[in-house]
């Protein structure tokens, strides 16, 4: 985990075979997921979604 002035940057090990979309979503649309590619693009998603609604 790294501090800076305006965000926290934080690398985690999950089992990509679990869902992680509920933890990253609890923290709102303010997240950015660098990667992978694919957990990126489903976050994004889901964020668009949240936004439609």
């Amino acid at each position: 985990m790294s501090l800076c002035d305006t965000c926290i940057n934080v690398r985690f090990k999950y089992d990509s075979r679990k869902n992680i979309l509920p933890f990253l979503l609890m923290f709102g649309s303010n997240v950015k997921v660098i990667a992978p590619i694919a957990l990126k693009n489903s976050y994004q998603d889901e964020v668009k979604k949240m936004n439609e609604s």
